[in-house]
């Protein structure tokens, strides 16, 4: 059975939600100004006052936003007050949280897994690794930015253009930037 909250502004997220036997649900006040496709079959939580898409944000009739809860078992969970950037994908085969606060910038993609094996045997029947990706409260992501398995990024930390975050913890209020990501700096000041 599924459980699917939202107003009208969501219609097509329905329907692609029934056909993918998805577990949705939608806060209140949450807005799609982008299209967005939600997929597979496990369950989305998107919190209260999020918005996706954004007209003026670059790429806005070109691209779509994509949350694919790949099997049963996988979660993505969006926090309240997220405002996300066009083009945005997530996809999950275990867990994937975004706090409350957080600004997504354009083309975001998120992965909580390799998306088959690594060995060449194990290419065409195995999911890979899946490690849990979690991102704080009030994080800034800058576009482009590519977050892999594992991820672990804390309260107000920034994320640089074009970084790729390879699975590693990061501390609240950090600064991090690069391919792969380090920190470059932090938001704390010295008295």
């Amino acid at each position: 059975m599924q459980r699917i909250k939202c107003s009208l502004n969501c219609l097509t997220i329905l329907l692609v939600a029934r056909l993918g036997r998805t577990t949705v649900e939608i806060g209140k006040g949450v807005r799609f100004y982008q299209k967005t496709r939600i997929t597979g079959k496990g369950s989305v939580v998107i919190g209260n006052n999020t918005t996706f898409g954004i007209p003026a944000g670059g790429r806005f009739k070109s691209t779509y936003c994509e949350l694919q809860a790949r099997y049963k078992d996988a979660r993505i969970k969006i926090g309240e007050n997220v405002a996300i950037n066009n083009g945005l994908t997530i996809i999950s085969a275990a867990s994937v949280e975004i706090g409350d606060d957080t600004l997504i910038g354009r083309e975001l993609q998120i992965s909580d897994h390799d998306g088959h094996g690594i060995l060449p045997d194990e290419r065409r029947v195995s999911k890979g690794k899946l490690k849990p990706v979690t991102i704080g409260k009030n994080v800034w992501i800058g576009n482009n930015v590519t977050i892999l398995k594992g991820s672990v990024i804390g309260d107000n930390c920034i994320i640089g253009a074009c970084s790729v975050v390879t699975g590693k913890c990061f501390a609240e209020n950090t600064v991090l930037a690069g391919n792969p990501a380090k920190e470059i700096s932090s938001l704390i000041r010295n008295a």
